[in-house]
């Protein structure tokens, strides 16, 4: 009996693996092609932007930075996993840390910004042998630049479909030759993508939840996003709370919502946003006071930085020329000829020069580059000022002919446009320490969301135009000399 019965399981067993081994097979031979040709272009998308974000391929970033962007916020996510891999837990309390090669603890600063959660997550995966921890890096952060592809590859993929493949490809190239994207896709400090997923999920999901009538699971959806992103650092977090809103108020104007619901809607939107919030820094300051040893002296050691970042604007960043040398030589080289270097120092009144250059290379922060033209050229045509203009320039263009009356979806990107420049701005409002002193990373701000809209506007005048441009051209090369 035994026997029989130990017969019949192996023959379940094994016939068990052989249905498996079929069921691979089938997939290989049958799922994955039909799948590979059903979505050939989100793939071409993905590539296209993988390339970019993570060996700069198309060279529309500058090399140098693009490899060493941020490395001094990157060493504190590798001294906190390989801390953790010395002493086979982490003893900073899952903190970010800064530390020596010996990771010893009298000689080591923990990073009290916030909670950390990049270095608990990547230490989880780490290898064990110190040796690796190289390697393991560099893999890292092409997984990261493939994970931001993928979001903004999706992102695309909901404008081919909302408006036209010909427009969504317009984006996309935009997207691969965005300086700023290059810049912190593969940074494992700024784990980028958590930055751009509640904004992208929005967009690929709003409507499928409304339609559901399952609009709370939505919401509770975005603020488990905006949650993780805050654990890994409240950066940006104002520009990223209200992005959440931009396809929301898109959808909502062309289903002709009343504006008492859309603000009901944006009013949602925030107090997710701050609940979200709310729990990441009730983590973050259990973990500074277990660290510290009591609540009064966590709340004391957090203050002081969130005021330093925000509205203590006596804080003047010492290394603010040699942050120029790094992001704009040039720059450097000019101000350098004219002693303004020797002269700086922190007195009120190279304060106000501090500020109003700052302002300056906000103005003109880059958004997408062309390799083939000059670094001038470049900043000229496609910084952030330009760039602005144009698409307020279109869009005033479309309101005058009326072409937004007959088309109910660029009224709604009228409106989410406008929406987006402010969002953006917010963190300017809401941390102006932060802002100031930040001028050569902060120009990501400005993708977050106003830069993804205006993508979608200019690529939308580009195909207008596209196919008229040889008769434009034509008329003015051949219209005879007065």
């Amino acid at each position: 009996m035994q026997l029989k019965i130990t017969s019949i399981y192996a023959f379940i067993k094994h016939f068990s693996l052989l249905m498996l081994c079929k069921l691979k097979l089938n997939i290989i031979l049958y799922k994955i092609p039909s799948l590979i040709t059903r979505n050939k272009f989100l793939i071409v998308v993905f590539l296209i932007l993988f390339l970019s974000y993570s060996v700069n391929f198309f060279n529309s970033a500058d090399n140098q930075l693009a490899n060493n962007f941020e490395v001094g916020s990157q060493n504190l996510v590798e001294d906190a996993i390989r801390c953790q891999i010395i002493y086979h837990h982490s003893i900073f309390n899952n903190l970010l840390v800064s530390a020596d090669t010996t990771c010893d603890t009298l000689k080591s600063t923990p990073y009290f910004s916030q909670s950390g959660i990049q270095g608990y997550l990547l230490a989880v995966f780490a290898p064990k042998k110190l040796f690796l921890l190289p390697l393991y890096y560099f893999l890292c952060r092409f997984i990261f630049a493939a994970l931001l592809s993928i979001i903004l590859s999706l992102y695309v993929f909901v404008i081919s479909k909302e408006f036209s493949k010909k427009i969504a490809i317009f984006v996309m190239l935009l997207l691969a030759f965005s300086n700023w994207l290059i810049y912190f896709a593969k940074n494992l400090y700024w784990i980028s993508f958590t930055m751009f997923l509640p904004y992208i999920f929005a967009w690929s999901c709003y409507l499928y939840f409304k339609k559901k009538s399952r609009l709370f699971l939505f919401y509770l959806i975005i603020g488990f996003l905006i949650t993780i992103r805050s654990l890994a650092g409240y950066e940006y977090l104002s520009n990223i709370i209200l992005s959440c809103f931009t396809p929301i108020l898109y959808y909502e104007i062309i289903q002709k919502t009343s504006i008492k619901s859309l603000i009901k809607k944006f009013l949602l939107i925030c107090i997710v946003g701050f609940f979200a919030f709310s729990i990441a820094f009730a983590i973050q300051l259990y973990q500074v006071s277990t660290y510290l040893g009591s609540f009064p002296a966590a709340l004391s050691k957090i203050g002081d930085k969130a005021s330093e970042r925000t509205f203590n604007n006596t804080y003047v960043n010492q290394g603010f020329f040699e942050q120029i040398i790094i992001t704009s030589p040039p720059v450097y080289n000019l101000l350098n000829s004219l002693n303004l270097v020797n002269q700086y120092n922190n007195t009120a009144s190279e304060q106000t020069f501090f500020i109003t250059w700052s302002i300056i290379r906000y103005v003109f922060s880059p958004t997408f580059s062309l390799s083939i033209l000059p670094t001038t050229v470049n900043l000229a045509l496609f910084s952030m000022f330009p760039i602005s203009l144009l698409t307020f320039l279109i869009l005033s263009t479309w309101r005058k002919s009326k072409l937004m009356m007959k088309n109910k979806q660029l009224f709604a990107l009228y409106w989410c446009t406008l929406y987006s420049l402010i969002a953006s701005f917010s963190w300017f409002i809401l941390a102006p320490g932060h802002s100031i002193n930040h001028p050569h990373m902060n120009g990501i701000i400005f993708y977050l969301p106003f830069l993804l809209v205006a993508y979608i506007v200019l690529s939308i005048q580009l195909a207008r135009l596209l196919p008229n441009l040889p008769r434009i051209l034509h008329k003015s090369f051949s219209s005879p000399p007065s």
